[in-house]
């Protein structure tokens, strides 16, 4: 058994262990909308009819529920399992990008990482998708054709999974044009591959824009798109998730649309108006939003506790998870940094796809707004930075050097501004009643 794969069994036997413990807890907002149409589809065999949410994740519960009954414990197994192959994924692109022997590395942050390991206890599909996205850099960084195929149709179960699968076809159009800028691939052979990516990510969408074109009034890939834009780009926005504007912005802008698919161009182009007329405010936004992307985590997980999604646990518990959280991400960039400082060998079509995908899932959150939760698929690409060969760091490049410092002490900057308001919510949570005392997302 290779290490990588040892380390995806832990990334199976930690989810599992942290559902198990976590039994008890149901679904409610986002959660209970993928369980609601998970079991509409293993029960009537059919989507459910609307385009609020993509069917990926709902078609992997559904499976589940059809084979083993409606079961929020069988769920949770899928979640593990898929976070044990994001593992294993995760270890072999860093292979395929140079990290040789260290390989393992990069699977065992993603088998441990605390952020990874509790979200799969939630009916969400982060997981999912990281997955999918991870596997999608694996087979685009070949030069193969029809691997280029296989690559399109991985996007395209991606792209129904969460639609921020999007940045995906940025990351193909990008290998191919430093394959062809570098001679890795002949011109013929560079368009071929974007065409046949094209062609089998748009041949698995096909059946969804068909369906969301009869049920919401017009081909989308979910119906939250375009009201996550207007959420990040309005009078008031802070650059991350506001609730208390969801229901204004819609008076304002939405109400009266004659359908989905209406009222998400409606709120897509009010988000879109208001960046175009406000270019010195949304360019202020765009750093802060960043900020968020790249933030602390825990916002989130702090709200799920307070409303007893998993119950009231003992003090230290609360306090053990709260620090894994909010220290994990910061010791992974720096990690990440160090590894590229310290990096050797040739860039090749692995890195190209990493980079553009971070950076293309960092522009997507510009359009819209950061929250850290989000920054969750950037994990791997992370960890994969983390493992790459090094050589010392006396002998390392000083432009690297300085870039990666001046990146380091920005996000320093930022996360010690987050800190604050983290460690109020972890203290409010280790209070006799912080389990049932609801805190504002």
């Amino acid at each position: 058994m290779t290490r990588i794969a040892g380390w995806a069994l832990v990334a199976v036997a930690a989810r599992l262990a942290v559902s198990w413990a976590s039994a008890e807890s149901g679904v409610f907002a986002d959660m209970a909308q993928y369980h609601e149409r998970a079991v509409h589809l293993a029960t009537t065999g059919t989507l459910f009819p609307d385009a609020l949410r993509g069917p990926g994740y709902p078609a992997l519960l559904a499976l589940v529920y059809r084979l083993g009954g409606v079961s929020f414990w069988g769920a949770r197994v899928a979640n593990a399992l898929v976070g044990g192959a994001l593992a294993g994924v995760t270890g072999l692109l860093a292979r395929r990008a140079g990290a040789g022997e260290r390989a393992w590395i990069a699977s065992a942050v993603v088998a441990l990482y605390p952020g990874l390991v509790l979200s799969s206890v939630y009916l969400m599909p982060e997981g999912l998708y990281t997955l999918l996205a991870m596997l999608a850099l694996l087979l685009v960084r070949h030069r193969s054709v029809p691997l280029a195929g296989a690559a399109g149709v991985v996007t395209g179960v991606a792209i129904l999974t969460r639609s921020v699968g999007v940045t995906l076809l940025v990351v193909c159009v990008s290998v191919a044009a430093w394959m062809w800028r570098t001679g890795a691939a002949a011109t013929r052979t560079a368009l071929a591959r974007v065409v046949v990516f094209t062609g089998a990510f748009l041949l698995v969408l096909a059946p969804w824009l068909a369906f969301t074109t009869r049920v919401a009034g017009g081909p989308l890939l979910d119906a939250t798109s375009g009201m996550n834009v207007l959420l990040g780009n309005h009078d008031a926005a802070s650059g991350r998730l506001n609730m208390a504007d969801d229901a204004p912005l819609r008076q304002q802008h939405v109400v009266g649309a004659t359908s989905e698919a209406d009222a998400n161009a409606r709120a897509l182009r009010a988000g879109v108006a208001w960046a175009a007329t406000h270019p010195g405010a949304w360019l202020r936004l765009a750093g802060v939003k960043v900020g968020w992307l790249l933030g602390l985590e825990g916002r989130e997980h702090a709200w799920v506790y307070s409303v007893g999604y998993f119950g009231a646990r003992r003090p230290l518990t609360v306090t053990l998870w709260g620090v894994l959280l909010l220290a994990a991400f910061p010791l992974l960039v720096g990690a990440a940094a160090l590894g590229l400082v310290r990096a050797r060998g040739r860039l090749d079509a692995a890195h190209i796809a990493l980079a553009t995908f971070v950076v293309a899932t960092i522009a997507l959150h510009v359009a819209s707004f950061g929250e850290s939760r989000f920054h969750l698929p950037l994990v791997p690409a992370f960890a994969v930075a983390a493992s790459l060969r090094a050589t010392p760091l006396a002998t390392a490049s000083r432009a690297r050097l300085l870039l990666a410092g001046a990146a380091l002490v920005a996000l320093v900057f930022v996360w010690a501004g987050q800190t604050p308001e983290l460690l109020d919510a972890l203290t409010a949570l280790r209070a006799p009643h912080g389990a049932s005392t609801p805190r504002p997302y």
